[in-house]
């Protein structure tokens, strides 16, 4: 099967029309050869696209890492991080925000709606960063190599703990209704501030456990209409850091955050029948606060 082009954009020339990628590798009356030709383009035009971003922003400010595996039908995920050892004001913030939208548009206008034309789902600014210092601080999580942290709520006490937890939990039953557009002109307007307020109060060493959780609650907040992530912070840190990264997390909050990571996975397994959930949800159902499950009357 010979393909010829003289730009990566014309690789669209080789989808079928109006059809997601999934769907595409799907298709059994598509040639598995021409599968993976489209899946390894695919990760090329990603990658121009990421290294245009990174000329846009800041190479020092900013990691932006491609996740996901390799198979032909899965999504790519792409991280913006950002450097905590660095120091940056808000109106950073909202101009990596800009780029972000910038590229998302130029992309549609080559393959149409960009994102699930090639399953590529842009995460700006939240729970994960990264640090070229040695850190401490109370709302951070760091990993085990120094590199990588991830803001975590601070549960000091019973109070603090159930109602971070009735906010999260909350979320849990929302639809999907992806809405990018709507999603990073909210991100820009509103989760920025917060971001920023995080930030900040870090590079302060200053913190206040409720005023800290609830911005931590606001970075997620639109999370059903923005590129498919969980949508609990429970769920995201529970699974995502402390699971699939391997990360550790203090014996307190791995207690409690499986909750919500517990009855979110479970949801999920539910409604999708894959075992991923299924595995997800059982791991955290290990680690679940029976105490707490009663003062949520989720027993």
């Amino acid at each position: 099967m010979a393909i010829r082009f003289k730009k990566i954009e014309e690789i669209k020339t080789y989808l079928p029309p109006k059809k997601k990628w999934v769907n595409i590798m799907k298709d059994d009356s598509i040639d598995i050869e021409k599968k993976i030709l489209l899946n390894g383009l695919r990760y090329v035009y990603v990658s121009n696209m990421i290294e245009d971003i990174r000329k846009d922003t800041s190479k020092r400010k900013l990691k932006i890492i491609p996740t996901g595996s390799k198979n032909l039908s899965s999504d790519i995920d792409i991280q913006i991080t950002l450097n905590f050892s660095s120091n940056v004001k808000v109106v950073f913030f909202k101009y990596v925000i800009d780029m972000i939208i910038k590229h998302i548009k130029i992309a549609d206008k080559i393959w149409g709606e960009f994102p699930t034309r090639l399953d590529v789902n842009f995460y700006p600014f939240g729970l994960f960063n990264f640090v070229n210092s040695k850190i401490s601080y109370d709302g951070l999580s760091v990993s085990k190599n120094g590199n990588n942290c991830c803001w975590i709520p601070v549960l000091d006490n019973q109070d603090l703990t159930y109602q971070f937890l009735k906010r999260d939990i909350k979320r849990i039953n929302k639809k999907y209704k992806p809405n990018l557009q709507n999603f990073y002109n909210f991100y820009k307007e509103n989760i920025t501030e917060s971001f920023f307020a995080l930030y900040n109060n870090f590079k302060n060493n200053i913190i206040d456990p409720e005023e800290h959780n609830n911005l931590i609650l606001d970075l997620t907040k639109h999370n059903e209409i923005g590129p498919e992530m969980y949508f609990s912070v429970g769920s995201i840190i529970f699974v995502v850091w402390y699971i699939q990264m391997g990360n550790e997390l203090p014996p307190t909050l791995k207690k409690y955050l499986s909750i919500p990571s517990y009855l979110e996975n479970n949801r999920l397994y539910k409604e999708t029948g894959k075992e991923k959930y299924k595995i997800r949800s059982e791991i955290s159902k290990e680690n679940m606060d029976k105490k707490m499950l009663a003062l949520l009357d989720l027993v």
